[in-house]
């Protein structure tokens, strides 16, 4: 994890559609 590809989608998704993929385990939830 921390790869700045996978947090650039994480800056790039919503609130809503990040916290979904952060429960389905798309990305790990950061600090």
């Amino acid at each position: 994890m921390g790869n700045p590809t996978s947090r650039i989608a994480m800056e790039k998704e919503t609130g809503n559609q990040w916290l979904i993929k952060v429960r389905i385990g798309n990305y790990a939830p950061h600090p």
